[in-house]
């Protein structure tokens, strides 16, 4: 989640018109986002299996 909020700031704070890459940066910030959401889902999947068990 760190890694989303500090490009999302840097995103914000980036001038597409004097750096020719904010495609990636916004790119990589969609990248982490879904990384994030797919380790979410596991971590909630596995809590939810110890609390099946106990």
């Amino acid at each position: 989640m760190r890694y989303a909020l500090l490009l999302k700031e840097l995103i914000k704070d980036t001038d597409p018109q004097t750096y020719p890459y904010t495609d990636e940066l916004k790119d990589g910030l969609d990248a982490i986002t879904r990384v994030n959401e797919r380790l979410n889902e596991v971590l909630r999947k596995i809590e939810n299996e110890h609390v099946v068990v106990d």
